[in-house]
């Protein structure tokens, strides 16, 4: 039996809950009933042991059920993963038609070759 502390994710209430879930550890998820009996869903903000939950003022409440995040969460990395590629596309396609925009006006006017020579590692005084 584990014994643990969660917080209700609605009104952040925390009460001493009990599990045979193997699975439960800090920072997951269960659903636990509120004061209507209503299911609701709290967090596990901490492990306590046997003797702890024993021999609390609270009696430990028995959970409905355990809420198997993993897969949500492998999900979300990978839109998180793709969100990012797609940023960092985003800016190098911008920066790569501002140099066609810059190299285009340098061939047009005088100050902007100069300021292309700069970027370009080029020096116009060698010329």
């Amino acid at each position: 039996m584990k014994y643990f502390i969660a917080r209700n994710v609605e009104n952040g209430e925390q009460s001493l809950y009990q599990s045979d879930n193997a699975r439960i550890e800090k920072d997951c998820y269960v659903v636990v009933s509120d004061y209507d009996d209503i299911p609701v869903t709290a967090k596990v903000v901490e492990i306590v042991s046997r003797h702890k939950a024993l021999t609390s003022n609270f009696k430990p409440i028995d959970i409905i059920g355990y809420v198997d995040m993993s897969s949500w969460l492998a999900n979300r990395e990978k839109e998180l993963d793709s969100i990012i590629l797609i940023d960092k596309m985003e800016q190098e396609i911008k920066r790569v038609q501002l140099m066609d925009k810059l190299e285009k006006y340098a061939g047009k006017d005088p100050a902007i070759l100069e300021l292309w020579s700069q970027l370009n590692g080029h020096n116009n005084l060698d010329d």
